[in-house]
């Protein structure tokens, strides 16, 4: 959980075989690229999807971009929630 981001750094979340779920500010802008072997994808942002989306990848812009935003497991979901 992170209540306020200064810069733009890019992050990255990866496990083997686990859950991510990672929540940010109102107004965080990033390069999304996520996915999951076995899981699925949820988002509370709208996002502007580059390419094809599925159930387990996911590539797009959150707000004016920016940083780029790494998610990837293995086999789990992955949660992108909004405080």
């Amino acid at each position: 959980r992170m209540t306020e981001l200064k810069g733009t750094d890019n992050m990255d979340f990866t496990t083997g075989n686990g859950r991510i779920e990672i929540t940010v500010p109102e107004g965080f802008g990033a390069e999304v690229d996520a996915s999951t072997g076995n899981g699925s994808i949820q988002t509370d942002f709208a996002i502007q999807v580059s390419g094809r989306i599925s159930k387990t990848r996911l590539r797009g812009t959150i707000g004016q971009g920016g940083r780029r935003l790494r998610l990837i497991t293995g086999n789990g979901t992955i949660e992108l929630r909004r405080i």
